[in-house]
């Protein structure tokens, strides 16, 4: 003759299946953001990687300005020519991102000719510059056409915006 199963064993095992199918549902709601408040939630959440050399900018620059997409304006230094000493890696330059810019900036400084990157620096906050630079190599003395890439993404998500190819001179003495 079988035993019945006593009470208190279907009692906890049928706790048991309602506590692990509501952590189940918590976990899917949660992967699946069925919990969430309603706000939107930037998918880049860490915090922008700003130049250690970054630092605050008193100087001018000649301007040219960009409209983004979403009709901001972006106001692009002009680079008509870089002086930059022969043989030095380590030189003097003025990357700005004008303070009243609504993104950051990032400068690439490439020769035109050959597409080699010479310099590449990290994200620049509005009014803030970068004065001092280390190439990746010493230039000979002489004249090279140049690119400064100038790459822009929001303050907030860090999200792509309009950038800019200035072309510039760099006369290395």
């Amino acid at each position: 003759m079988k035993r019945p199963l006593p009470k208190y064993f279907i009692l906890i095992s049928g706790v048991l299946l309602i506590i692990g199918m509501l952590l189940a549902i918590g976990f899917l709601g949660i992967q699946n953001g069925w919990f969430s408040s309603g706000k939107v939630v930037s998918a880049n959440t860490s915090a922008p990687d700003i130049d250690p050399g970054s630092d605050k900018w008193n100087g001018s620059t000649s301007q040219a300005s960009a409209k983004d997409s979403d009709a901001t304006t972006i106001t692009i230094p002009g680079y008509p020519s870089l002086y930059i000493p022969a043989g030095r890696t380590d030189v003097a330059v003025a990357f700005v991102n004008p303070e009243e810019n609504p993104c950051y900036f990032q400068y690439d400084l490439v020769l035109q000719e050959t597409g080699e990157v010479l310099y590449s620096s990290k994200l620049i906050p509005p009014g803030e510059a970068i004065t001092r630079a280390t190439l990746s190599r010493a230039l000979q003395s002489g004249e090279y056409s140049a690119v400064l890439q100038i790459s822009t993404s929001s303050l907030g998500t860090l999200e792509a915006l309009n950038g800019a190819n200035v072309l510039t001179m760099l006369e290395v003495k």
